[in-house]
């Protein structure tokens, strides 16, 4: 469970540029709404620059569409290349 990994990752989660979570509300995994919500909580109070967003859909029937919409735009915005 990634709440049980935050702390032994906690350097590594900070060296990111930014970090997004989404899932779906009514999600066949009834766990995964209220712990992403949980994860995202625990790492903006270690200042971890995090972005989560819930959807109406269950645990796969909106993924193609948000990888287009919503994924890969962040992505691209927060790919930092080293010279």
């Amino acid at each position: 469970m990634p709440l049980n990994m935050i702390r032994d990752h906690q350097a590594d989660l900070k060296a990111l540029s930014g970090l997004a979570i989404d899932y779906g509300y009514e999600d066949d995994f009834s766990h995964i709404p209220d712990t992403s919500r949980q994860f995202a909580e625990r790492l903006l109070v270690l200042h971890i620059p995090v972005v989560i967003e819930g959807y109406h859909g269950d645990h796969n029937n909106r993924v193609p569409t948000r990888v287009g919409s919503r994924m890969i735009p962040y992505i691209a915005a927060h790919l930092v290349f080293q010279k």
